[in-house]
């Protein structure tokens, strides 16, 4: 029992070693062009849309405070 608790564990750790990636994968692909294009577009596209939602909620509170006649 105690065997198989101990291999279920080795396993485990080993897996998780292997889904972390190395330091030198991380920093190629934050040099990598591509991946850095497409994460200033990302970026913009955030932006522009936190521009859209602010001014939605600024009409929307506009349009609530508007008195009723």
């Amino acid at each position: 029992m105690t065997f198989c608790f101990c291999f279920m564990q080795n396993q485990i750790q080993y897996l998780k070693q292997v889904q972390q990636p190395s330091v030198a994968q991380l920093r190629s692909t934050m040099v990598d062009p591509a991946i850095n294009l497409f994460f200033l577009k990302m970026k913009g596209e955030l932006e522009q849309t936190k521009d859209k939602l602010e001014q939605a909620q600024n009409e929307l509170s506009a349009w609530k405070f508007t008195p009723d006649r």
